[in-house]
């Protein structure tokens, strides 16, 4: 993804007499001035990119992206009535999502570029938990990404409950990479204490890097790379310093589009 944002140089153009709105793409803007990119910081609060999610950055939103899914290992050995499909397909959906926050006047002239920063910051850090719960979640809607644990059984707090867990991935022949957890079922992982040690000793569990992030609805383990995140070349960004006036506030929002799938479903498993 190339856009860049500055603060200062994108403006809710608005004609009070028609009440028109003008919305303009960071990308088209040339400021002239050094600006910051919304992924870097965006990647660095999510916790799925760290667990070794596949993110495929600078999307178009006008095209359609087709992804290979399979169920099982899709390679096979082919003789003369063989099949030649190995793989299904399925379309990578994009879902808005947006970051709307309010700024003073004052604050948004300053010139300094660690103003832009906190603010890219501000959203990135609030867009990330959103991309976490859709994805980290049990919900499946039109608004947003599926999440992955529909369906996902209860939890067995104990060390050969995360051996099964583990198994249940490595016989679907899926490298697990690490566990991702909520803050609530780490506490309790923390205090079982099972063979002479606790299921989860800081931030291990059975040998594997165990990622807190109370956007999970539950526990995770498996190849994350096999998870991918689809971040769109669609960012807008629009300053409205109109609506609230009378008070030297300016409403910000940031806006842009995101996918995401999961192309193995036994590649990870999931507990609640």
């Amino acid at each position: 993804m190339n856009e860049k944002i500055n603060f200062r140089s994108i403006i809710l153009d608005a004609d009070k007499s028609k009440g028109g709105r003008e919305m303009r793409s960071a990308l088209s803007l040339q400021t002239g001035q050094e600006a910051l990119s919304i992924v870097s910081p965006l990647l660095e609060n999510l916790v799925l990119a760290k667990a070794g999610a596949t993110i495929m950055d600078g999307l178009d939103p006008t095209k359609d992206y087709v992804l290979p899914v399979a169920s099982d290992n899709p390679a096979h050995w082919k003789d003369e009535t063989g099949e030649d499909v190995s793989f299904a397909y399925t379309k990578l959906a994009p879902h808005t999502l947006i970051a709307q926050f309010e700024v003073s006047n004052l604050l948004l002239q300053q010139t300094e570029p660690s103003v832009d920063k906190f603010l890219i910051n501000l959203a990135t850090s609030a867009m990330s938990v959103e991309i976490e719960k859709a994805v980290l979640g049990s919900a499946s809607t039109t608004t947003k990404p599926a999440g992955i644990f529909a369906g996902a059984a209860a939890i067995t707090a104990t060390h050969a409950g995360m051996i099964d867990l583990i198994h249940s991935v490595e016989a679907a022949n899926a490298p697990v990479s690490s566990f991702i957890l909520n803050a609530e079922i780490a506490q309790t992982l923390r205090k079982v204490e099972t063979v002479g040690r606790h299921v989860m000793e800081g931030n291990n569990i059975a040998g594997y890097p165990a990622l807190v992030s109370n956007a999970s609805v539950g526990l995770a383990a498996g190849n994350w790379s096999d998870l991918v995140i689809g971040l769109y070349d669609s960012v807008w960004i629009i300053t409205d310093p109109y609506s609230k006036a009378e008070q030297s506030i300016s409403i910000v929002t940031i806006s842009f589009d995101v996918a995401a799938h999961l192309l193995r479903d036994n590649s990870i498993a999931r507990v609640i």
